[in-house]
Parts: structure tokens; sequence; C-alpha cells
């Protein structure tokens, strides 16, 4: 059994009203929080270890390994220069702890950023989902989600 927070039991009643179908018209208006590092996304072979900056601790640090290759994304002032990593990434994401089985939050979140032609790359962890702009599209980025209807702040608002 789940324990929602009162501001985690709005959300969810904004995304499935009672009596309403899971597929509304228009997806509920998510509170966005743009995160103050830059950070970088690093591509590594499979079975590479991890470099000595991804072992310590981080403001932001995701790690994902595949038989195919070990994806790092961490803040760029942790990465050395000679790494394989794409820079000038922002990371935004959904405020608030969701439920795993709700539906529709990453659509929300890059459905407005696609029509307007930006590309993301998205993450989730167990509490909530981001989604990785180019620093130099965040300002679009911005206008197309407040367009739709989306909260967004920066994290020192």
């Amino acid at each position: 059994m789940r324990i929602l927070l009162p501001s985690l039991l709005v959300l969810v009643a904004a995304v499935f009203p009672p009596g309403a179908s899971q597929s509304p018209a228009r997806p509920p208006a998510l509170h966005l929080l743009v995160l103050r590092d830059t950070v970088a996304v690093c591509r590594y072979p499979a079975a590479a270890p991890l470099p000595h900056w991804a072992r310590g601790p981080s403001s932001f640090l995701s790690v994902t390994r595949t038989s195919s290759e070990t994806s790092i994304t961490a803040a760029s002032r942790l990465i050395g220069a000679h790494s394989p990593c794409e820079q000038g990434y922002r990371p935004v994401r959904v405020e608030g702890e969701l439920p795993l089985d709700l539906v529709g939050v990453v659509a929300s979140m890059t459905g407005p950023l696609a029509k307007a032609g930006i590309g993301i790359m998205a993450l989730s962890t167990y509490e909530t989902d981001y989604v990785l702009v180019k620093d130099a599209d965040l300002p679009a980025a911005r206008r197309a989600w407040t367009a739709a209807g989306q909260l967004v702040r920066d994290l020192s608002d």
C-alpha cells in the first residue's frame, strides 16, 4: 500500500478525476523545476569501469548500463575534459514524488517540446521524471511548457 502526500493526491485527482476516463482532453498542469547545474551525458563501452568522478557525491548523477553501453549523466563540473560526453544539458524535473503507475507524465513534459522542435533526453527515477534540455534551448522550452499550461520555475525561486 502506498501513502500519497496531499499535494500528490491533488495531482492524481487532476490526472484521474472521479468518473472521468483515463485519457483527458488536456493533460494536467505539471509543476516543473529547472535545476541549477548543467549536466553532461557520457557514453562508455558496456563493460567499462565507472570513471573516478562518477563514484563520489554529486548533485545529479545517473548511471545506466546495458548490454551495448554505459551511459553516465552527471554535473558537468565533475567530468574531465577528455571524457566522451555531450555537454550543456539542463535537467528539468517534475516536482514531488510520483506514483510508479501514474501515466502521461513524460508525455506531458515532452509533447510540447516535440511540437516546438526541441530535442531532449528523458530520465526517470523511482520518485519522479526528468527531461534534459540543451541549455541553449531552455528559453524556448519554457515558452513551450508555459503555452501548454505547465508551471515552470527555477530551483532558486
